[in-house]
């Protein structure tokens, strides 16, 4: 049981891994064609938002429709159909189809799109299906912790916490642009080879249930999900994605307009992730609910007064907000998760209401506040 765990855990940890190296990576390959204007980077977010929902959504229907011991196959088959589009290269036809574009285009929002989508799109979309899927394959294994398989969503956005950090960091400084896509590409083709242990695991595990009348497949609760439920899930995932653009924001243009300053909000977003979704939180909602007001209060007072001294006062002060309360929201989540048989539904709704928070930072507030001055 302990080497199935073990093996369901490293692929998790390696998925989101590469999902956080490689949309760094695609930013970069955008810059010669598009260069780095706002527009461009706010159509990358799209698309990588967008096709995060997409995975999630595909991890939900698929094992619903076919329970997890038939997705395998299709997973399996999607994972080899992606492997075929990679390495990406700067080189190759289609982005130079797309240069010649891009100077005649005054909107390159669509063209971003375009060229992500037909270059990492494909390897992108199933990575990101990966973190739930995984969890519902392990949930229908005899492990002791099938039955709560939630600790793989900590391990999860550990993972994506060390490809968040590596990028700028380690790999970035030293490796070329196309050496990146050719690592990113070997570290996809373990990625497969994990899933193929997995599946082999789930499917040995199927017949020795069918063999074995003793040996009971996990009765997983069948209690139907209420739209009660599908709300509350939207809006705690939302309130921590807005807080983290809106702190990122503010951070890097009204405080310390610092290169790589949005990786400390975020992985202070990822982090809460962690805390609440551990086998043993060190904390309940309940508990940093009655210290997070002692928190916002001095946060409001220096947003209308227009506070940008001390800076890393200041900074720090909107990084340790972003935690207190994505840490509160996360764990209301973790402690209102269904059973494992509603898992992906689950994350569906939870990137359902990521990407609301991220529309009302980038549509409504810009039109209903004016704290922000760039």
């Amino acid at each position: 049981m302990r080497v199935q765990r073990i093996i369901f855990s490293l692929t998790t940890f390696l998925g989101s891994a590469l999902l956080f190296l490689v949309q760094p990576m695609a930013a970069k390959m955008l810059l010669p064609i598009f260069g780095g204007s706002p527009a461009v980077w706010t159509a990358a977010m799209l698309f990588f938002q967008v096709a995060l929902l997409g995975g999630y959504a595909y991890a939900h229907f698929s094992n619903k429709v076919l329970k997890p011991h038939r997705q395998v196959w299709l997973h399996l088959a999607l994972l080899v159909v992606a492997a075929l589009t990679l390495p990406v290269s700067t080189h190759s036809q289609v982005f130079k189809s797309f240069e010649s574009k891009a100077t005649d285009s005054s909107q390159p929002a669509l063209l971003v799109i375009s060229l992500l989508a037909l270059t990492v799109g494909a390897g992108y979309f199933i990575v990101s299906s990966g973190a739930p899927t995984l969890q519902r394959w392990f949930a229908s294994t005899s492990d002791p912790q099938a039955k709560d398989p939630y600790f793989l969503y900590a391990l999860s956005n550990a993972g994506s916490m060390v490809g968040l950090f590596a990028y700028p960091f380690i790999v970035e400084p030293r490796i070329g642009l196309a050496e990146q896509a050719k690592l990113w590409a070997l570290g996809f083709q373990i990625l497969i080879g994990l899933f193929v242990v997995c599946a082999v695991i789930l499917i040995v595990e199927e017949r020795k249930t069918k063999a074995d009348e003793a040996v009971a497949e996990p009765v997983l609760d069948d209690k139907p999900v209420t739209w009660d439920q599908r709300r509350r899930w939207m809006f705690y995932a939302a309130i921590p994605s807005s807080l983290l653009l809106g702190a990122t924001s503010y951070i890097s243009s009204n405080i310390a307009p610092v290169p790589l300053i949005w990786v400390v909000p975020l992985a202070t977003y990822l982090l809460t992730f962690i805390l609440a979704f551990a086998s043993k939180p060190l904390l309940k909602a309940g508990q940093i609910a009655r210290f997070l007001p002692i928190l916002v209060v001095p946060l409001a007072f220096t947003q209308c007064i227009e506070a940008t001294e001390p800076l890393l006062m200041l900074a720090g002060f909107h990084v340790v907000v972003l935690l207190a309360a994505g840490w509160m929201c996360h764990s209301l989540l973790a402690e209102q998760r269904p059973s494992a048989n509603h898992l992906t539904e689950f994350y569906l709704w939870l990137s359902v209401g990521g990407a609301l928070g991220g529309l009302f930072n980038s549509l409504i507030a810009p039109h209903i506040l004016s704290l922000i001055h760039i």
